[in-house]
């Protein structure tokens, strides 16, 4: 990460000197530079662990001393960093989405959605335009615009939206649990095809075992 830094920090430098008017680049005496703060955003659930300094990523280099080019940049650790707890204390736009953006189920996410909605009280209309913003391009698209929608609307209106995505979640949750466990028990049975023809059984005994059709168990025989 800080090599790849390095590499950002000198390409926003390489832009500006190159949208430098002519004059400004002859003045050699009073030429300066912006300033550039590497700034890193993380929110995966595996601690970070690359290097916060450049030099530490420098072969030996402790004995060049301050020859060598370093700098530190900040992280921003979302999901280790910062607790549910500060983040709702702080009720600021910057902590409205570190809140939405730790990785939590997401009923959890409803509900800090919720709390946003009830209690960030302070955020601009601007403010808002932009969590909206960055929810539309977040989420799942199947909630997508009725989280939108709860921001939106007045207190009786979030309690029962909430309510009623958070009856939609739970659907999907269960939907996704008897697929997955349908897909499961059809692996199993496949194993089982598979293991029986070893044993040299016909299609027919095979299917009277396993449920599995004559056909199904023709293109796994096929395939092995």
């Amino acid at each position: 990460m800080p090599l790849r830094l390095l590499f950002y920090i000198n390409e926003i430098l390489r832009e500006h000197i190159k949208n430098l008017n002519n004059e400004k680049k002859k003045n050699k005496k009073g030429f300066n530079i912006p300033a550039v703060i590497p700034i890193v955003l993380y929110n995966a659930t595996k601690k970070w662990n690359a290097p916060i300094y450049f030099k530490d990523i420098v072969k030996s280099n402790e004995l060049f001393g301050e020859n060598i080019i370093n700098f530190k940049y900040e992280l921003f650790d979302i999901n280790h960093k910062y607790t549910k707890e500060e983040l709702i204390k702080n009720r600021n736009i910057t902590s409205a989405i570190f809140l939405l953006d730790q990785k939590v189920e997401p009923l959890e996410f409803l509900d800090r959605l919720k709390t946003i909605a009830l209690e960030f009280n302070k955020l601009t209309n601007r403010e808002k335009e932009i969590l909206k913003h960055w929810l539309r391009n977040t989420v799942d698209e199947t909630i997508r615009e009725n989280v939108v929608k709860i921001l939106e609307a007045n207190k009786e209106g979030v309690e029962n939206m909430v309510a009623n995505n958070a009856f939609m979640i739970e659907e999907m949750k269960q939907k996704v649990k008897k697929e997955t466990e349908k897909d499961a028990r059809k692996q199993e049975r496949i194993e089982i095809v598979k293991n029986a023809i070893k044993l040299g059984m016909n299609d027919e005994d095979i299917s009277k075992l396993t449920g599995l059709n004559v056909e199904e168990i023709s293109k796994i025989r096929t395939k092995n």
